[in-house]
């Protein structure tokens, strides 16, 4: 068992639209959190963050899979 914390990618918008498009999450986040949760607002997401520096959001995996967070 492992958990990686790293750098957002474009390849991880699937996991991310999976975990994040989950109306619980939006009704405890701020009104700016949309819901449903599209691939449109994942990728927006990613771009936006990816090339921070330092990196102040990660995603994390575990066991090798891509967990959204």
């Amino acid at each position: 068992m492992y958990v990686v914390l790293r750098r957002w990618a474009l390849t991880d918008i699937d996991s991310l639209v999976k975990y994040a498009n989950n109306k619980k999450i939006a009704d405890n986040l701020r009104d700016v959190f949309p819901h449903p949760y599209t691939a449109a607002d994942g990728i927006k997401f990613i771009e936006g963050i990816m090339d921070e520096s330092p990196a102040k959001v990660f995603a994390i995996e575990y066991n090798g899979k891509q967990l959204a967070r």
